[in-house]
């Protein structure tokens, strides 16, 4: 199971957002006033909750960052609207974990783990999922195995025509 971080400031903020005024509050009136009630807590949970904050940055420029394929490979994949980064999921000791690749470093068994990672009807339209199942079984129709290289696998459908 993963570690709940701030576990008590958690509980409380639950609490405080169900006591919200129906009308309506900026996300840093909020912040602002639940500081305020909470400040011992806060203080008490500081390191949690710091820990949280610098790991939800990092995912997000994760998600975001550019990617370390160089541009000519990722050209190789133009005609497939898929994302340079994926965050795929493994099950630890401690819970669930994210291992973070490039496209162009994924294998084949790599993307369809994404694929059925995220291929679940509470994403009613993934374009990105769909595209890249579809990268997936071009290569897989080309005789890609699953532990192939997606962008040798890739390069390989091409230089075959």
């Amino acid at each position: 199971m993963a570690k709940t971080r701030a576990p008590r400031v958690q509980a409380e903020l639950h609490s405080f957002i169900r006591d919200l005024p129906a009308s309506g509050s900026s996300l840093e009136d909020i912040g602002k006033r639940f500081a305020k009630r909470y400040k011992q807590l806060l203080d008490e949970e500081h390191a949690d909750i710091y820990e949280s904050g610098y790991l939800r940055m990092i995912s997000n420029a994760l998600r975001s960052r550019k990617s370390a394929t160089p541009t000519a490979q990722l050209e190789l994949f133009a005609e497939y609207k898929v994302g340079k980064t994926f965050a795929l999921r493994f099950k630890t000791k401690k819970g669930v974990s994210h291992r973070y690749k490039d496209l162009s470093g994924m294998t084949v068994a790599d993307a369809e783990i994404y694929i059925e990672q995220h291929e679940r009807p509470r994403i009613p339209d993934n374009r990105e999922v769909e595209e890249l199942k579809r990268l997936v079984k071009d290569v897989k129709e080309s005789g890609a195995r699953p532990s192939d290289n997606l962008l040798e696998a890739w390069e390989a459908v091409k230089k075959a025509g």
